[in-house]
């Protein structure tokens, strides 16, 4: 179904987009031009839907990520704790920890 077009307008143009838009589906110029829209408007829309589930996977990630360097930096505070452990151990009982014959 065609649509009445009542908007005239001229524009101006290098070269080289004269040349993309010539070489685009349609019939004539102003369709070609027409087509090269009406496939942007379509495509933006999609664009526009996959730009969102990115931003919701980006944030899910980053949750993860944070999640992930919380778990770190505790375990490198538990990893310097059991280190200053093992220092004042190894202060204490320089010839190691004595063993009591009778508990094996």
């Amino acid at each position: 179904m065609s649509k009445g077009k009542s908007i005239a307008k001229s524009i101006r143009m290098t070269e080289e987009v004269f040349a993309y838009i010539n070489g685009y589906q349609g019939e004539g110029f102003n369709q070609k031009f027409e087509n090269i829209i009406l496939d942007a408007m379509c495509a933006e829309a999609e664009r526009k839907r996959r730009i969102e589930a990115l931003d919701v996977s980006i944030a899910r990630q980053k949750r993860v990520l944070r999640l992930m360097s919380d778990q770190i930096m505790f375990f490198r505070t538990v990893y310097h704790d059991l280190k200053s452990i093992e220092s004042s151990i190894r202060r204490y009982f320089p010839e190691g920890i004595p063993v009591d014959p009778d508990q094996e």
